[in-house]
């Protein structure tokens, strides 16, 4: 569990207590009050003031688990802000960076294996002076489920900025991660994405690297996947590299 999650829960945490001690306060001080009405009103039969105060008690427990409840998916919905891009869903710069750094000195430690696919859309600026922004923000959130649903579940796809797309694949060697990013060109560039009746052809430049430890940092792996990724658009784009 990464420090940030555990910075999270223990806020979390800290915050259930607080409205806990709060409540229970509350609850206590309302407690008193009907024990000081039952003195002052005699008439009242003491199973009716009971009755009321366990009555009481079920609504306020009732009361006190959706506040918690409530609470819980507020954070939920925050620590997702956190990590998911807002146009597209996928992750953010900041997470897929941190994913890969973890995947760097995982790689160092087992000696293992990951490959590093980054890729962005061709002309890209064509789309946006053409068809308008919402028409390239519509192109972008198309390429990030296409792609999505093409990775194993270990995978991670994430966006670096603009139209630049990071895919993280732990346990692959480069040779795999050749195959895996040529189906995706071949699926994105297959047939062209029809918006509001008119057709936008899309394709995709691609550069693959394997991670093999030895890079110094994530900036470093970043670069060397972009130097494959410049050959494929120096090769005419829509390529692998």
């Amino acid at each position: 569990m990464t420090s940030r999650r555990v910075l999270f829960f223990e806020t979390l945490t800290i915050l259930i207590l607080i409205i806990l001690t709060f409540s229970l306060s509350v609850f206590f001080d309302i407690f008193e009050k009907i024990i000081d009405f039952a003195w002052k009103h005699e008439e009242y039969e003491i199973d009716e003031i009971f009755s009321l105060l366990g009555i009481s008690s079920i609504y306020f427990l009732i009361f006190l688990i959706r506040r918690v409840k409530d609470l819980h998916n507020s954070f939920n919905k925050l620590e997702s802000l956190a990590v998911i891009d807002s146009l597209t869903g996928i992750l953010n710069r900041r997470k897929i960076l941190e994913l890969i750094d973890k995947e760097l000195l995982r790689v160092r430690r087992y000696s293992s294996v990951a490959t590093l696919i980054i890729l962005d859309y061709d002309k890209f600026k064509n789309i946006n002076d053409t068809f308008g922004h919402t028409a390239g923000d519509y192109v972008l959130r198309n390429i990030s489920e296409q792609i999505s649903v093409s990775l194993r579940d270990s995978d991670s796809l994430g966006r670096l900025g603009g139209d630049e797309f990071v895919i993280l694949l732990p346990n692959q060697d480069r040779a795999e991660g050749l195959i895996i990013a040529e189906r995706i060109r071949k699926k994105i560039s297959s047939k062209p994405l029809n918006y509001k009746g008119s057709d936008i052809f899309m394709s995709l430049s691609l550069g693959v690297i394997q991670i093999t430890g030895k890079e110094e940092n994530v900036p470093e792996i970043i670069n060397n996947a972009d130097s494959q990724l410049y050959k494929s658009k120096n090769e005419g784009r829509n390529k692998v590299r």
